[in-house]
């Protein structure tokens, strides 16, 4: 197990790397942090006047049998797997999806082993992702919530450039060999963990 979970976590640093890279390339958004940064006016989005997220209708991303809901399409960005790990990983599927307010990064990968350690990969998984977004002081706590799959959520703050940034994660290793971790950070205001507490409790595991 602790040999699959170590070939994962190659795996998702190469794989938050190039989709960190490819992001950018392709400007599917406009850096959540630097929009920060620049003090720029984003209207809350999925809001109502007494400050509770509103009914409004959201895109259900239903990719592998996980369900969960985003204000709109993620974008799926094509990343081959990387050299090296063919005798671990089958295939793995990477989305991307950011408004300005938060950043989620999905990723699937389709694996060859029986076991897998879903608080380590989680772990190894934000690591790699606040790393290639210069983050400092991760500051996680882990649980977990539906404790009859295989699953880790966690939940907490990092910093960039002086900014406290919000974030959560999942992970799940279900029957199927397939591993699926999400990711989402953005602003530590109540607009967007409002937004990111919906997403997360939008989960559902389908069998």
């Amino acid at each position: 197990m602790a040999k699959a979970t170590n070939i994962i976590l190659i795996v998702i640093g190469l794989m938050s790397f190039v989709t960190v890279k490819e992001i950018a390339k392709a400007k599917i958004n406009e850096n959540t942090i630097e929009n920060i940064l620049k003090e720029k006016k984003i209207a809350p989005l999925g809001k109502n006047s007494i400050g509770e997220v509103s009914p409004q209708d959201w895109f259900f991303n239903t990719q592998f049998g996980l369900v969960f809901e985003t204000p709109k399409a993620m974008k799926e960005i094509n990343v081959e797997t990387p050299d090296g790990v063919g005798d671990y990983v089958n295939r793995t599927y990477n989305y991307v999806y950011n408004d300005g307010q938060m950043a989620i990064n999905y990723l699937i990968i389709e694996a060859k082993f029986k076991t897998y350690d879903t608080k380590e990969g989680l772990r190894g998984s934000v690591g790699n992702l606040i790393n290639n977004r210069n983050g400092t002081n991760l500051n996680l706590t882990y649980f977990t919530t539906k404790s009859q799959y295989n699953e880790q959520d966690c939940e907490g703050t990092f910093y960039y450039k002086d900014i406290r940034m919000y974030m959560r994660g999942f992970c799940l290793f279900n029957e199927k060999g397939r591993v699926h971790i999400l990711i989402a950070c953005g602003a530590n205001d109540e607009d967007t963990i409002n937004k990111i507490k919906r997403v997360f409790g939008s989960i559902k595991i389908m069998n």
